[in-house]
């Protein structure tokens, strides 16, 4: 059985560790460099082992939030070189920062598409069975926001693939100079996915299919 492998009995072991000095403590939280690796390194690699044992069972079910709408499987994505760093690597900041923004991406689609349920993904509201159409509702949501100062486009979310993506840009001063006089952020009124700029174009990462914030 995989789960007797000796390096899935020890990140077990360690994720114990964790959940016991978290619960037990109250004061023991492990870094930001230290969860993603106990995230992204451990526990995703652990999921998957387990689904795929289970396949079968399931008759081919896949979770609805393993994939977004668009086509990007988050889990395999995360189990991917580009992904893959060592306690050894934190060090090597250009080696693992790309990663750790690359993780950040995968799990804002991640949370964005879990928040949708498998009847949204449908076209149907769960807690609202008469209404036709809620996709759209969000769409005509997002197209109000065209009249926001900020507004800078709307286009179609790389997450749920809806035209609900909403992308603004607001001019400010450049206090740190840092070569930019303008700040961009966008959300999705459909799956509420959402990014500031500061954690670069998701084009960047191979994750849209074009560039999604303004670059002057």
């Amino acid at each position: 059985m995989f789960l007797n492998d000796p390096k899935i009995i020890l990140d077990l072991e360690k994720i114990n560790q964790w959940r016991n000095r978290l619960i037990h403590n109250g004061n023991k939280l492990p870094n930001f460099i230290l969860f993603e690796f106990l995230i992204s390194q451990q526990i995703i690699p652990i999921v998957t082992a387990i689904y795929k044992a289970e396949k079968n069972s399931l008759m081919g079910f896949e979770p609805h939030y393993f994939k977004t709408l668009t086509g990007i499987n988050i889990i395999e994505k995360l189990n991917n070189a580009n992904c893959k760093f060592s306690l050894t690597d934190i060090e090597n900041k250009n080696y693992i920062i790309p990663k750790l923004f690359l993780i950040g991406h995968l799990k804002e689609l991640g949370r964005a598409n879990y928040s949708q349920d498998f009847y949204m993904m449908k076209n149907i509201k769960h807690d609202e069975p008469g209404y036709d159409n809620p996709i759209g509702r969000n769409v005509r949501f997002a197209k109000l926001e065209e009249k926001n100062e900020h507004f800078f486009k709307r286009t179609k979310c790389n997450c749920c693939n809806a035209e609900s993506l909403v992308v603004y840009k607001r001019k400010i001063d450049d206090f740190f100079q840092i070569g930019t006089d303008f700040i961009s952020w966008f959300r999705c009124f459909n799956c509420d996915y959402s990014l500031n700029m500061n954690m670069f174009d998701p084009f960047e990462f191979g994750l849209s299919e074009e560039p999604i914030f303004p670059t002057c």
